[in-house]
C-alpha cells in the first residue's frame, strides 16, 4: 500500500474497505486495550484496518510512552475520546425488525456491552477522517495559508465552527466552560447533541440548528422556578449533567413505550454525556448580569433585568407539566396554530384568541376555563 499523506486519501481508503467489511468491530477491555470482535471479522480485514489505522494515528503522531499498544489501538482510542464511537451514516436499505417488549435488564447489559463495542470501525474512521480533513481546511483558511481543495469543496466541507460564524445560521446558545481543552470538549458536546436529535427523528440542514434544538429542549424539561440547571430562560448549567438527565427521561419513556431501540440508545447518550467536563451554555445576547459595587450602576443592571423576557407565572404552571412529554413549539403545532402566538402568551405579551384557547384546550385534552388567559 503505497504512502497516504492526506485525510482524504485515508478517509477514502476506510471507505473502500467498508463496503467489503462494514462490520468490523472492535471491543475495548478493562485495561482499555482493544481487539477485534470475533464474531464478524477475518485476518484479510483485520489486517487492513491496522495498517491504515497506523497512517491514520502516524498523521496525529499519536504514541505510547512504553510503546506496548499498537498503532491502530492508539486511533481507536482516539476516536472513542473525541465522541466517535459510532458512524454517522446509517446502513443502505437497512431493515428495521419489529420492536419486541424485553425486560429491562436484558436491555441495559445489551447496552453496557455496547459500550466497550466499536462497530463498524472502517466506517467510523472514514467519518472521522472526514471530520479531520474539514477541521485541517478551515484551520487553513483562518491561518490566511491556501487550501488546495477550496476549488473542489465536498459536501458539508466546513467544520461546526466555520458554519455557525458564516452568516448561513446564527446560533441561538453559546457554549462555555469546557475544561483544559474547551473547544474539543465543546465540539465533543455538539456532535453527541447532534446524534441524540438524530436519534430522535429530527434532522436539520445546519448542524449548529441541531445543537440549538437540543439545548431547547434540555433547557424546557428542567426550566422552573428552583432548578438546579434552568432556573433561568437565558442560562444552562452543568450543562452535559442536565442533557444526561433529559436522556434518562427519554429512556424512560422508550421503556414505557416498549422501544427497546429508544432506550438502548439513551441509555448510551446518558453515559456519553455524563463522562464529559463541565459545560454551560445562555442565550446570545443575553449575558448574565453581574453584580457591581457603585450605586450609580444599580438602575441600568436593573434595566438590563427587566429587559430579559420572563414567563407569566399562572401560565408557566398551567404549562409545565405538558413540557415534560413535548416542546413548546410542538404544542403549538399540534394545537394547530402559531408557535409564536404561544410564545407570547406564555411570556404575558397577549392573551390567546378564542379559536387558538380552544384549539389549545383541545389538544391538551382540558377544560378551557381552566387555562389561564388574563
Amino acid at each position: 500500500m503505497g504512502e497516504i499523506t492526506s485525510w482524504n486519501d485515508i478517509r477514502a481508503s476506510f471507505e473502500k474497505h467498508a463496503q467489503e467489511y462494514d462490520n468490523l468491530a472492535a471491543e475495548r477491555d478493562w485495561s482499555g486495550r482493544f481487539s477485534f470482535s470475533k464474531r464478524n471479522g477475518s485476518p484479510r480485514a483485520e489486517r487492513l484496518f491496522r495498517e491504515i489505522a497506523a497512517q491514520a494515528a502516524a498523521k496525529l503522531a499519536l504514541q505510547c510512552a512504553q510503546g506496548e499498544i499498537e498503532p491502530w489501538e492508539l486511533w481507536l482510542e482516539y476516536m472513542r475520546s473525541h465522541g466517535w464511537r459510532r458512524p454517522e451514516k446509517l446502513i443502505p436499505n437497512a431493515v428495521v425488525q419489529p420492536q419486541q417488549r424485553r425486560p429491562f435488564s436484558a436491555v441495559r447489559a445489551e447496552a453496557e456491552r455496547g459500550e466497550r463495542t466499536s462497530p463498524r470501525i472502517f466506517q467510523t474512521s472514514a467519518d472521522c477522517c472526514k471530520d479531520l480533513e474539514e477541521r485541517e481546511q478551515s484551520n487553513s483558511v483562518t491561518n490566511g495559508q491556501q487550501n488546495p481543495a477550496a476549488h473542489a469543496p465536498t459536501r458539508n466541507a466546513q467544520s461546526e465552527e466555520s458554519l455557525s460564524n458564516n452568516g448561513t445560521y446564527d446560533p441561538v446558545w453559546r457554549l462555555k466552560g469546557g475544561g483544559s481543552d474547551a473547544k474539543t470538549s465543546r465540539e465533543r458536546f455538539s456532535r453527541l447533541a447532534r446524534r441524540a436529535m438524530v436519534a430522535l427523528g429530527e434532522r436539520f440542514t445546519k448542524p449548529a440548528e441541531a445543537v440549538d434544538a437540543w439545548l431547547n429542549r434540555v433547557h424546557e424539561f428542567h426550566a422552573g422556578p428552583g432548578s438546579e440547571y434552568a432556573g433561568d430562560h437565558w442560562h444552562l448549567t452543568k450543562l452535559p449533567e442536565a442533557s444526561a438527565g433529559y436522556c434518562d427521561e427519554l429512556r424512560t419513556r422508550g421503556e414505557e413505550n416498549g422501544d427497546d431501540v429508544l432506550a438502548r440508545l439513551f441509555l448510551g447518550f446518558e453515559k456519553d454525556f455524563r463522562d464529559m467536563p463541565d459545560l454551560s451554555a445562555i442565550l446570545r445576547g443575553t449575558p448574565p448580569v453581574k453584580a457591581v459595587a457603585t450605586d450609580e450602576r444599580l438602575p441600568a443592571t436593573r434595566k438590563q433585568d427587566a429587559d430579559l423576557p420572563k414567563h407569566h407565572p399562572a401560565r408557566d404552571a398551567f404549562l409545565q407539566p405538558c413540557l415534560l412529554n413535548e416542546t413548546r413549539n410542538a404544542i403549538a403545532e399540534g394545537a394547530d396554530f402559531s408557535p409564536s402566538s404561544l410564545q407570547r402568551w406564555h411570556e404575558g405579551k397577549s392573551r390567546l384568541r378564542p379559536d387558538n384557547l380552544s384549539k389549545l384546550a383541545k389538544y391538551l385534552n382540558r377544560d378551557a376555563g381552566v387555562i389561564p388567559n388574563n
